[in-house]
């Protein structure tokens, strides 16, 4: 997948439906998922900013809506393929 991070396609269905996903920092996302203690912290920001979360998610739709059509795919491996 060509985005600004490489997202696992669970992540972006979870984006497109609207749930606040946590896998890495990013604008689309609440932080890394590296160790008990990041998820920890993005649940208790969950809990502690839920207008902060809202946009993010919102954020994160609009960039699948965006971004997950077949023109914009072709238009990405089209570049892709002009750089070789």
């Amino acid at each position: 997948m060509v985005t600004d991070g490489l997202f696992a396609k669970t992540v972006i269905d979870a984006m497109d439906v609207g749930l606040p996903t946590i896998t890495s920092r990013s604008d689309y996302t609440i932080g890394p998922s590296e160790k008990s203690e990041d998820i920890v912290s993005a649940f208790n920001f969950f809990k502690d900013n839920p207008a902060s979360v809202r946009e993010m998610v919102d954020r994160a739709r609009e960039k699948v809506r965006r971004e997950n059509t077949w023109d914009s795919y072709i238009s990405r491996l089209e570049s892709l393929l002009s750089r070789e």
